[in-house]
């Protein structure tokens, strides 16, 4: 078939696929160029998507553990409170008898600083 052609033909198409020739040659590394660039601006964000994953797990097993740790110490709390609360219901006769004669010691110097004119807080005028 390319013998029917003439010579000047023949150089036409060769022309063409030399161009066609160069033409991809220069094409594609532009092109892969660019795909390894997104290929490694792809892997950056999985990886930074990974290390978020991370911290927002890391984060809930952190506020899971200070829930937990909220619970047990106010369980521990309620019952310190109760067996205070048991103590002091099982001898109240006893608990009225040893109070302390502090506010007794106190109420001499109060009134004295009520006479006085001044607070014995702020140091102010009645």
């Amino acid at each position: 078939m390319l013998q029917k052609l003439s010579i000047q033909s023949r150089l036409l198409l060769s022309g063409l696929l030399m161009l066609s020739l160069i033409g991809t040659t220069l094409y594609l590394p532009s092109t892969m160029s660019a795909n390894a660039k997104l290929v490694s601006q792809t892997t950056r964000l999985d990886q930074q998507i990974r290390a978020a994953n991370e911290v927002r797990n890391s984060f809930g097993e952190y506020r899971s553990w200070i829930s937990d740790m909220a619970v047990s110490l106010m369980a521990t709390r309620k019952s310190i409170f109760s067996a205070t609360l048991s103590g002091r219901r099982s001898t109240p006769a006893a608990t009225r008898g040893a109070a302390p004669d502090r506010p007794t010691s106190l109420r001499p110097a109060s009134t004295a600083l009520k006479s006085s004119g001044t607070s014995p807080i702020w140091s102010t005028p009645c």
